[in-house]
């Protein structure tokens, strides 16, 4: 059901970037659960088909690309630089990320979202911002925010590996000079993935069985379950990311590195066999 993945990106990477921040897994806490149970999509995956039937999606031969974009969102950058105005992308290669980031949501992914630049980027010459803590970019989205827009931070580098940080529903995301100096990657698509309200696959990956994914995409709850998950809906649709569509990512560990351990089981006893998610169509997360 690759449809309902698109939709709930809108997102669309190609490939799984670095942890984002190491005070969390990977960089985004998880959700917190009640929120997560009050998804329009949880337990009912149903709800996210029947959106994208109500827009035709998908119909043949209709590409963005086309002109057929649904949802346009216009994004507003904030490039730091040294007191000397020195550093930054220029805007070759402002335009650079811009169609990179088209490229992925809408010709790779078909999400119907294309994006373009609300206003000409502001540039702030100030050296103290130019590498910055994830503490300091939670007060650049507040100093600097724009409304109406997303908003991206261009910085030289956060806590020292880290290359993005944005957080679930805001409208705001900073990514570090990788995004531009050999090329655009995938790193604000991933971002702006966040800002939708996406998830990791892995979320609650470190819970217990009754929030850790499983790696089945047909198994319902039992008739009985200390979970208190309503019988005979599936587990993947109230467990890890609630997606179906979405392969199971129970195995992580918590390290700066994010990465997953291969082999064991998942909590109903299923082997863990490979790595569980499609690297190329991760979130973008």
């Amino acid at each position: 059901m690759r449809k309902i993945f698109l939709l709930l990106i809108f997102q669309a990477a190609t490939i799984i970037i670095k942890a984002q921040d190491s005070t969390f897994p990977c960089g985004v806490p998880d959700m917190d659960t009640t929120e997560f149970t009050q998804l329009d999509w949880f337990d009912n995956n149903q709800v996210l088909e029947d959106f994208l039937d109500s827009i035709g999606y998908p119909s043949p031969g209709a590409r963005i690309m086309d002109g057929n974009t649904i949802y346009r969102i216009p994004v507003k950058f904030w490039i730091y630089t040294d007191d000397n105005g020195i550093g930054g992308p220029d805007q070759r290669q402002i335009r650079d990320i811009m169609d990179n980031l088209n490229r992925l949501y809408n010709d790779i992914n078909d999400t119907r979202i294309g994006f373009y630049l609300k206003c000409d980027p502001t540039y702030i010459n100030n050296s103290s911002h130019l590498n910055i803590t994830v503490a300091g970019a939670d007060i650049l989205f507040v100093s600097h925010n724009e409304a109406g827009c997303i908003n991206i931070h261009i910085v030289n580098g956060i806590n020292g590996n880290t290359v993005g940080y944005s957080v679930p529903g805001q409208n705001s995301a900073v990514v570090d000079q990788s995004s531009y100096a050999a090329g655009p990657t995938s790193t604000l698509a991933h971002e702006i993935g966040h800002i939708f309200g996406l998830v990791h696959t892995h979320m609650y990956s470190q819970n217990g069985r009754c929030h850790k994914e499983c790696v089945s995409r047909t198994r319902d709850w039992p008739f009985t379950s200390l979970c208190f998950r309503p019988r005979f809906k599936k587990v993947c649709e109230s467990t890890g990311d609630a997606l179906r569509d979405t392969p199971a990512d129970p195995n992580l560990i918590t390290n700066n590195s994010c990465n997953y351990i291969l082999g064991g089981t998942d909590p109903w006893g299923v082997p863990i066999l490979q790595l569980a998610r499609n690297r190329r169509k991760q979130l973008i997360l």
